[in-house]
C-alpha cells in the first residue's frame, strides 16, 4: 500500500480513537494486524512453492468483549478474520493458515504493560483461575504443543481455523452448578 494511502487512511480513522495515548497503548500500532498481513504476502511465494503453512497468534479476547483492552481485542478480531479470509485465498495453492487464540498464559505479557508480578498473580488467583473450568492458567509449553500440531502434517486438513486454548474460560458461565 502506498505511503500516501496509509497516511490518508490513518487521518480518516483517527477520529475514532479517544487519544493518541490510547492508540499506541492499545496494540493497534500495526503489529497486531498490518505487519502480519505484510509478512504474509511477503512469505506467500515461498509458502506456495513449499506447500507451507502459517499459524497466526491471536487471543481469546478477539472472541468476546473486553472493554479495558478494547483496541487490542479489536485488532486481534481483525487478525482472526484475516486468517479465515487468506486461508480461503491460498488454500487452493496448497497453503494452510490457522490461528492460535490463547487465554491467560503465565508469561510477562501483563507485566510488560506495567502490571507488577504480584498484581498479575492476584489477578490470576482471584479472577482467572476460579472462572476457568480447568482451574489453572496456561503455560508456554501448552501453547507450544498446539503450535507444533498446527504447523505439522497432522493438521493437514485444517485451514482457516481459530483454535482457542484457554482452559475453557471462554465457554464458562460463572455461577453455574457443578454436576456430582
Amino acid at each position: 500500500m502506498p505511503s500516501e494511502t496509509r497516511l490518508r487512511l490513518r487521518a480518516e480513522l483517527w477520529w475514532l480513537l479517544p487519544s493518541q495515548k490510547h492508540f499506541h497503548a492499545s496494540g493497534m500500532r500495526g503489529v497486531e494486524t498490518v505487519e502480519v498481513i505484510k509478512l504474509t504476502w511477503i512469505a506467500l511465494p515461498h509458502l506456495e512453492k513449499t506447500k507451507g503453512n502459517i499459524v497466526n497468534i491471536s487471543s481469546v479476547g478477539s472472541l468476546k468483549t473486553f472493554p479495558t483492552a478494547m483496541y487490542y481485542v479489536t485488532a486481534k478480531a481483525a487478525l482472526d478474520h484475516f486468517t479465515k479470509n487468506i486461508a480461503s485465498v491460498v488454500g487452493p495453492k496448497g497453503v494452510r493458515v490457522n490461528s492460535l487464540n490463547p487465554g491467560a498464559i503465565e508469561t510477562n505479557f501483563i507485566t510488560r504493560h506495567g502490571v507488577s508480578a504480584e498484581k498479575q498473580k492476584e489477578i490470576f488467583d482471584s479472577s482467572i483461575i476460579p472462572n476457568t473450568p480447568l482451574r489453572r492458567v496456561g503455560v508456554p509449553e501448552d501453547m507450544a504443543n498446539i503450535l507444533l500440531f498446527l504447523a505439522s502434517d497432522q493438521a493437514s486438513f485444517m485451514t482457516g481455523s481459530i483454535v482457542v486454548a484457554d482452559g475453557g474460560r471462554l465457554v464458562y458461565t460463572p455461577g453455574t452448578f457443578e454436576l456430582k
